[in-house]
Order: C-alpha cells, then sequence, then structure tokens
C-alpha cells in the first residue's frame, strides 16, 4: 500500500507499507489419540493445522504463547508430541491447551483439546431386533416381508458402532449406525437394516 503525505506548501512525501490479511484463523485438528481418548496412559499426541505454524502447549489456561512449551515436531502442518502422559486417572480426562504463530507472525487464540486414557473395552449389553421375535435361542427371526428390520445395540460404555453382514473386524465392518461419523458417542444405538432374502442371515456388531 502507497501513503502520500502533502503540505500546505504542496511538498509531498511517498512511503510505502506491506502488511498481510489474513482473513480465515487457523483452524487445529486433534489427529491422535482419536477421538481424544487413548489406549494407554502414556500415548502420542498429534495435531494439524491449515497452515504451516509454530505450536506451543500448556496445562494452563491463558499462558501467554512465548511462555508455553513448543512441540517436539512443529513448523509445518502436522504438529506432534510422541511420548506424552495423561496425568489424570483413566476416565478423567486432561485439557491441552494450545497456540500457533504462523507464517504471517499472526499468534492464533487459545484452542483446548481434552484428552483421556481408557484401557477397558466396552461390552455389548444386549442385541436385538424390532420387529422381530427372538425363539430361545440366540437367533432372532423375522416372520414376513419386508425383511426389514431395526437393530437395537446397548452398551456399557458410551461408544460408536459398526455392523457388517461379512465380517467381525472392527474396521472392516461396512454398516455404521447413524451416530458414528458426527461421532456421537453413547450407550444406545439404533439402525434400520434392510434387504435381506429368505434364510439365516448373520450380522456382526
Amino acid at each position: 500500500m502507497q501513503v502520500t503525505a502533502r503540505d500546505t506548501a504542496g511538498n509531498t512525501k511517498v512511503e510505502q507499507v506491506s502488511f498481510a490479511v489474513d482473513l480465515y484463523p487457523l483452524v487445529l485438528t486433534l489427529v491422535a489419540p482419536r477421538f481424544g481418548v487413548a489406549t494407554s496412559q502414556i500415548c502420542a499426541v498429534n495435531i494439524s493445522s491449515d497452515d504451516p505454524a509454530e505450536c506451543r502447549r500448556s496445562s494452563l489456561p491463558g499462558t501467554p504463547y512465548e511462555s508455553m512449551l513448543p512441540f517436539p515436531q512443529t513448523g509445518g502442518k502436522f504438529h506432534a508430541i510422541s511420548v506424552f502422559t495423561i496425568p489424570t486417572p483413566q476416565g478423567s480426562p486432561t485439557t491441552i491447551y494450545v497456540r500457533c504463530n504462523d507464517t504471517y507472525g499472526i499468534i492464533s487464540s487459545e484452542r483446548t483439546f481434552e484428552i483421556s486414557w481408557d484401557n477397558t473395552p466396552p461390552v455389548i449389553q444386549s442385541l436385538s431386533i424390532d420387529p422381530g421375535y427372538n425363539d430361545g435361542t440366540t437367533i432372532f427371526k423375522l416372520i414376513e416381508p419386508p425383511f426389514q428390520t431395526d437393530l437395537l445395540v446397548a452398551t456399557d460404555d458410551d461408544t460408536i458402532c459398526r455392523y457388517s453382514r461379512a465380517t467381525g473386524v472392527y474396521d472392516q465392518m461396512e454398516g455404521k449406525f447413524s451416530d458414528f461419523d458426527t461421532p456421537v458417542f453413547r450407550t444406545s444405538h439404533k439402525i434400520m437394516v434392510a434387504g435381506f432374502a429368505e434364510g439365516p442371515v448373520t450380522i456382526s456388531g
């Protein structure tokens, strides 16, 4: 930008100034642990940014950027702590406060990430279909067409669930309950399943 100053005698002075305009604040995303929950008390903490930046963190809110601890790996769009010990008991979250300095020298506002650990797998307490009935075995039956039903699952812990007609391997299951992609963790889950032919069908969840 060019600025011109002129006095009453007609003398002029021209100066130029350069500056950057950042229309969009830096977006930070927690990459690991997934969903903010690790399987052990010692874990990696990875954060991504949509632009290159130098990121720092603190365990206390309101800490100035200059007083924060740098991420051991930072400077690009990936910021990592390879070994981080979660200081809270199992199931209790700890908060990490993060600020980043981007390539324009703009320090972001404070962002917070909650991290906890849980090494106990969830338990499926009940699995049923509606409509349908159980004949006293583990087999649920649909009485008549249309062969579609609601699959109902209850778990002992807040979870997200998948299901499959082909595999019992969680990451390979093709079906997702409606709250999976959001994700919303809860203890009750419901999804309508259809497309059955007459005969036995096995669904893994």
